[in-house]
């Protein structure tokens, strides 16, 4: 995802203009038409289906699901996309903004939503990652065509790197403005080696957004580690109202990691709302 892709402001409410247009024109005589607001959760939304729409900054963004293997919680969870990763992306899109000139690391990217709303977003590089093999294809796949349908509706062009470019890129080495996990402290054998992933990719101006489900798996161990191992970092736990409307009554959790300086306190938690 090149920088070259960055810049463009769209309308919000081309898709929705037109789409009104188009059934007005088409309508009979006498006919009433109405626009009804896009919802996540709804009757009609069918999320086993092979392809999932969703719509972010005025973009409608196809996601292919891979329904061949079983999806548990300890194999394949990168083959749909989890409610927490759209959870997320609506994060990033109602409270963050503008990303312009920031760049953006995503662990367990799975499907790959987060990272293109992210470069939606005007992020100047976006880098998504997950386990190696089908994982990180899947993730490439969604990307990939997603970028190139968008660039082209914008009439833009887009670069194409080798994956070894891409890791041997001083750019992509880290730090990062931002990192996003969303979905990936359901394990907690994994915590420690997520720490050690943060801390090697983060300095003290990095801001890391973690958003799990409460599913009583040990999810909220992952910050008593971070605490208790004095590593540096402070925690901030966000308020439920930042979350989509639709799950603010759904046990889910958000919170916000940076560095300490090294000449400054030990790790603290704290408790946050954004306006």
């Amino acid at each position: 995802m090149e920088e070259e892709l960055q810049g463009l402001q769209l309308d919000g409410n081309t898709i929705q203009t037109q789409q009104h247009q188009e059934q007005s024109s088409e309508a009979p005589e006498g006919t009433a038409t109405a626009l009804i607001p896009w919802k996540y959760c709804n009757v009609y939304a069918n999320n086993r289906s092979p392809e999932r729409l969703f719509l972010f900054q005025g973009q409608s963004i196809f996601i292919q699901q891979r329904l061949d293997e079983k999806v548990t919680i300890d194999q394949n969870t990168g083959n749909v996309v989890w409610d927490g990763a759209y959870l997320m992306a609506k994060f990033l899109e109602s409270h963050i903004g503008n990303l312009q000139g920031k760049s953006c690391l995503e662990l367990g990217a799975g499907t790959g939503l987060v990272s293109i709303v992210a470069w939606l977003l005007g992020a100047t590089q976006v880098l998504a990652t997950d386990l190696p093999g089908p994982h990180t294809e899947h993730v490439q796949k969604n990307t990939g065509t997603n970028a190139r349908r968008i660039a082209q509706e914008r009439g833009q062009k887009i670069a194409k790197h080798e994956e070894e470019e891409v890791v041997e890129s001083v750019k992509f080495k880290g730090p990062f403005s931002y990192i996003l996990c969303s979905e990936i402290l359901y394990l907690p054998k994994f915590h420690r080696a997520l720490l050690k992933t943060l801390t090697k990719f983060a300095d003290d101006q990095t801001v890391v957004l973690l958003l799990w489900k409460q599913r009583g798996l040990g999810e909220e161990r992952f910050f008593d580690i971070a605490c208790r191992l004095s590593t540096g970092w402070k925690i901030q736990y966000l308020e439920r109202t930042v979350l989509d409307a639709e799950f603010q009554d759904q046990p889910y959790g958000v919170a916000q990691m940076t560095r300490i300086p090294t000449t400054s306190a030990p790790s603290s938690t704290s408790h946050h709302s954004f306006a």
